[in-house]
């Protein structure tokens, strides 16, 4: 009846038909997935859209004029003096922060104020032996670091002040005061 031939002839045939329809299947996995995507895609672009729309109605200058004449007093705002623009070049240069300047400006809340400062004296020793041998290595005299002015607590107080206010402002804004 059937010979060996024909037996391994339709096991070769069933078997590529179960992998035709598992390839088949498979493909079409991947296309709903491919569909989902193209979907979210298109969503997120909606939403980039409409994000540029809102952009462009907070930012218009009529708005913005709005805002600047209604705040004015609260945010200290002043026109700008053509005196104020300076190129790049023109800046004073800012001498690099110190652990000292940092802990001035923090006021060193939660850190150990000793411990801080024996490790910023060990620093500074180990600097300027390393200055001193680079100094006698090279023969050139070392340079004077600028001195930076200290902020007065007005200064922080005033600061302080500012940022309560633009606060304010910030969520009057985001309730729609500003509408």
């Amino acid at each position: 009846m059937f010979r060996t031939s024909d037996i391994i002839l339709i096991a070769v045939m069933v078997s590529a038909a179960a992998m035709t329809y598992k390839i088949k299947r498979d493909a079409e996995v991947q296309q709903a997935a491919v569909y989902k995507i193209q979907a979210q895609i298109r969503t997120e672009e909606d939403q980039i859209d409409l994000l540029k729309a809102d952009w462009s109605l907070l930012t218009q200058p009529a708005r913005l004029q709005r805002l600047t004449e209604l705040y004015k007093d609260q945010l200290g705002l002043q026109n700008a003096d053509a005196r104020q623009i300076v190129r790049l070049e023109e800046l004073p240069e800012k001498p690099p922060l110190t652990i000292e300047d940092i802990m001035a400006e923090s006021g060193g809340e939660g850190i150990d104020k000793e411990k801080t400062a024996s490790i910023a004296k060990d620093k500074a020793g180990a600097d300027k032996s390393k200055a001193a041998g680079k100094a006698k290595a090279t023969e050139k005299r070392p340079v004077a670091a600028a001195a930076k002015p200290k902020s007065t607590a007005k200064d922080k107080v005033a600061s302080n002040t500012k940022v309560a206010v633009v606060d304010k402002i910030a969520e009057k804004i985001e309730d729609g005061a500003d509408e």
